[in-house]
């Protein structure tokens, strides 16, 4: 995992499992590196989406992701069904 795809205090021990994006597959001399991120805003739409089940299924869509990793984060979503509240669908 390159430095800045992984903040600082974030410390893996080996053997211990830990919820990555795939970013690239890169030839090397010692074979295929698989590069791996947990910056990336796809990761926070994947854990979205298998947490709010209108997320899952298709009727709140997620439009827009701003990433600050470690620091905050913000979705912007719009409901494709009419009679369902996107912001009450995806706020506890």
């Amino acid at each position: 995992m390159p430095a800045r795809s992984n903040r600082g205090w974030n410390r893996f021990a080996m053997g211990e499992r830990v919820r990555v994006i795939i970013s690239r597959v890169e030839k090397a001399s010692k074979g295929p590196q698989v590069v791996v991120s947990r910056a990336a805003p796809e990761l926070v739409a994947a854990s979205v989406s298998t947490e709010v089940p209108e997320i899952y299924d298709g009727t709140v869509v997620i439009r827009a992701i701003a990433r600050e990793a470690g620091e905050r984060t913000k979705i912007a979503v719009n409901v494709e069904r009419q009679g369902c509240r996107c912001v009450g669908a995806c706020v506890e």
